[in-house]
């Protein structure tokens, strides 16, 4: 018998036990970056406590990112890591990773150095993939894998590893308590409906201009809709003030800059609709069960936006639509979208 051969034979006994024991023991969960990611997985960490709740679950994660994972049902502890330090902490992640003794891990992150955390953790079984090497995960790596496939059917590839065949009938899923939902309740001083405007994202080409929003702002207003602009950072702050300068006072509320993870999450426990472009909220939005319009340019939604009852995505018309290139010349594709198009696809949605 070749080893590939014995590893399959080896794990499926693995995951057969898994199945039929409820065994006890330590998984460590890697997804420590970005946002919106970390929002997608939590569909595949909730899955697998569903599934397994006699394992004690452990997220890695990014500072801050760690205190969002902390409110979460399906996460007994919170691993932190703050990647600001020094690069050399991460020898120190991996003595405390390795102290820890986990029985099993499973690589959500797919990058090079979640692959060698996976390869240096002493997990005795590891699930995960980077480029089609199998030596970090000599348990489990998906047949024909790929990163350009929808994140949650690639996140459901990695679960079968666990013998979880029905990973995509979960949703992602972020919980906030009562009294952070009513705490956010309060700090609002619009009347409802509430639409949060997710006015910013990581690179400029992401955005959806300010004299777009504008327009579209105002057709919800006379729909009888309120507007939540939220988002975070001085480039963000700024537009958000142009943008409400041009609103109704009473129909606005600028939380721009004003709140931390968890105050954005307890937020969209108050809003009835999201939309906003490729951005770590929309995610975070559409984890909280939000309905969401997403709008894409230079991104692609395929791969990274979930096709859900309550989702709808728009793309650029533009030739160059996907093509991650952030120096592309069409820098400002996103302004082809108009606030009638989102307007329709709201509509779409039901509200």
């Amino acid at each position: 018998m070749n080893d590939t051969l014995k590893v399959g034979s080896v794990f499926k006994s693995r995951a057969q036990i898994l199945n039929e024991t409820q065994p006890e023991g330590r998984l460590l969960f890697v997804k420590y970056s970005a946002l919106g990611d970390i929002a997608l997985a939590t569909a595949a960490a909730s899955c697998i406590k569903a599934h397994f709740p006699g394992l004690s679950l452990f997220w890695l994660a990014s500072r801050p990112y760690d205190e969002l994972l902390k409110l979460q049902p399906f996460v007994d502890e919170v691993l932190p890591w703050d990647r600001s330090r020094d690069p050399r902490a991460f020898f120190g992640l991996v003595r405390r990773v390795r102290s820890l003794r986990f029985d099993w891990l499973v690589d959500m992150q797919w990058v090079q150095r979640s692959a060698l955390l996976s390869a240096l953790s002493g997990a005795r079984c590891r699930l995960g993939f980077f480029k089609g090497h199998k030596f970090p995960y000599y348990d489990w790596t998906p047949e024909n894998w790929r990163y350009e496939d929808p994140i949650l059917e690639r996140q459901s590839a990695i679960l079968e590893g666990l013998g979880i065949s029905d990973g995509l009938s979960y949703l992602p899923r972020l919980c906030v308590s009562g009294e952070e939902s009513r705490t956010a309740e309060s700090a609002l001083s619009v009347p409802e409906p509430r639409c949060a405007a997710l006015i910013g994202a990581s690179k400029p080409v992401k955005r959806w201009p300010a004299e777009n929003w504008v327009s579209f702002l105002r057709m919800m207003m006379d729909r009888g809709w309120s507007a939540v602009l939220v988002g975070h950072g001085p480039e963000e702050e700024e537009m958000a003030r142009k943008i409400a300068l041009q609103l109704p006072e009473g129909r606005t509320a600028n939380l721009v800059g004003a709140l931390d993870l968890k105050g954005m999450a307890a937020l969209f426990s108050r809003v009835r609709l999201a939309v906003g472009g490729d951005t770590g909220p929309l995610y975070l939005a559409i984890a909280a069960g939000v309905p969401s319009v997403g709008l894409f340019g230079p991104t692609s939604p395929y791969t990274h936006f979930p096709d859900l009852a309550f989702t709808v995505s728009l793309s650029a018309p533009c030739p160059r639509s996907g093509c991650g290139d952030w120096n592309c010349p069409n820098a400002d594709c996103l302004s082809a979208i108009s606030p009638r198009e989102v307007l329709e696809a709201i509509q779409k949605l039901g509200l």
